[in-house]
């Protein structure tokens, strides 16, 4: 079960792009798997991990497992951020 104030997001990406984009929403502060984003709305804290890819056909996607810790957050600022983050990591799609 989650802890108050966390999200977890299954994602179809690398580290690489986790990295870009979370960069593009404050000061990522990274140790290892993990570290803070020291976004506007607050610090957030981040673990992650690689879980095993995605397999379509000959084509293979990437996947990972994302913690945020939004408990410094006001629930007011904890709306904001995941409006960005959402906008950050949307992708295209039908």
């Amino acid at each position: 079960m989650d802890a108050p104030g966390e999200v977890v997001k299954i994602m179809g990406l690398t580290e690489a792009e986790l990295h870009r984009g979370l960069a593009t929403l404050g000061r990522l502060e990274m140790d290892g798997a993990g570290g803070r984003l020291l976004a506007p709305q607050g610090e957030v804290g981040l673990t992650w991990r690689v879980l095993p890819s995605h397999r379509l056909g000959a084509l293979r996607l990437p996947v990972l497992e994302l913690r945020l810790d939004l408990a410094a957050l006001t629930p007011a600022a904890r709306a904001v951020f995941l409006r960005r983050f959402q906008t950050v990591f949307q992708r295209g799609g039908g």
